[in-house]
């Protein structure tokens, strides 16, 4: 006597699914459709990669757009203002967090400061040139500790400026720091 062995399916009830996981599944379906670039129905290590970080492929780009301007453009004008920008979180303005996302907003993002985001620039918040974004937090750290202006950190700067390096992006909030043989910095 054979025994028949039964794959589980992954089924989704939405009866019982409440309107914001509904639309968190709606999204990840759009995602996974742009990513799978071979239409098989599957994602490979490539299209998996591509559908958890859609700002880093340019096919998912018009995707990610599409469904952020859903959930941020609220009176869906095509663009995106400080209060769509900044969400629910808008109402408290004495926040740094506050400040400091409504500075990157108006001096980053608005590049033609007419108080809205639309077109490329919907498209510059969203898809950031991490190249870009790497070098300016080098040109930072190596500015706040390079005391000898040499253009170059030593181990004893970079020891000094602990706490910058830590809470920098740029050294994986300081667990690059572990091994430093090397000559990179």
């Amino acid at each position: 006597m054979t025994k028949k062995i039964l794959k589980p399916k992954c089924v989704f009830d939405l009866q019982i699914v409440d309107a914001d996981d509904k639309r968190l599944l709606e999204d990840d379906k759009k995602f996974f459709f742009v990513a799978d670039q071979d239409k098989d129905g599957k994602l490979s290590n490539t299209e998996f990669h591509a559908f958890q970080n859609p700002e880093s492929f340019p096919h998912m780009h018009g995707a990610l757009i599409e469904v952020t301007m859903k959930e941020k453009d609220k009176n869906h004008d095509g663009k995106i203002t400080l209060d769509e920008f900044l969400d629910d979180l808008a109402g408290d303005q004495k926040s740094d967090w506050y400040t400091v996302e409504k500075n990157r907003f108006e001096h980053d993002y608005d590049k033609d400061g007419n108080g809205v985001l639309e077109g490329p620039e919907i498209a510059s918040w969203l898809i950031m040139n991490l190249e870009t974004t790497a070098a300016e937090e080098v040109e930072h750290l190596i500015s706040k500790a390079d005391k000898d202006n040499d253009g170059r950190l030593s181990i004893d700067e970079i020891v000094s400026e602990s706490d910058l390096f830590v809470g920098s992006e740029a050294t994986n909030h300081g667990e690059d720091l572990v091994d430093l043989r090397h000559d990179e910095l």
